[in-house]
């Protein structure tokens, strides 16, 4: 699927679409340069999902918990602080990851080989026009 946005409030048919997705596979991955835009759909994706606290991207903490609406909760991670992968199991990410639970990753490339090969893939990338274009992908068989 691909979806494109030139401002905030365009994004909620790619984050509608991804949310309908994570009710079969709950990871996410968010690829794509820095300002292009990861942190901006994962709130919209949010919204949609009617979490209740405030979302904002877990930069220094490298998970951020939020739960929704329904008491369910969501993982967001930003690994671009990571200095290698192995740290993601001193935070015990394992049990995140693989437990069934919504996780929405940022910067995955930086620990590829330590998150669910099936997921969901969301590409984004910001181009000249100022345009976002949002490509989701599902690895899921």
């Amino acid at each position: 699927m691909i979806f494109s946005a030139k401002t905030p409030e365009e994004l909620g048919e790619a984050a509608r679409a991804l949310v309908a997705l994570l009710d079969v596979q709950p990871v996410a991955a968010f690829y794509g340069e820095m300002g292009a835009g990861k942190t901006t759909l994962i709130k919209q994706v949010c919204r949609e999902l009617k979490v209740l606290d405030p979302v904002s991207s877990p930069s220094f903490a490298i998970i951020n918990e939020y739960r929704c609406e329904d008491g369910r909760p969501v993982y967001h991670f930003d690994l671009y602080r990571m200095k290698k992968p192995e740290e993601l199991f001193d935070i015990g990410a394992d049990e995140y990851l693989y437990g069934g639970d919504i996780c929405l990753i940022e910067w995955p490339e930086k620990a590829e080989d330590h998150i669910p090969f099936e997921r969901i893939n969301v590409n984004l990338q910001l181009l000249p026009d100022g345009t976002r274009e949002i490509r989701i992908n599902n690895t899921t068989p």
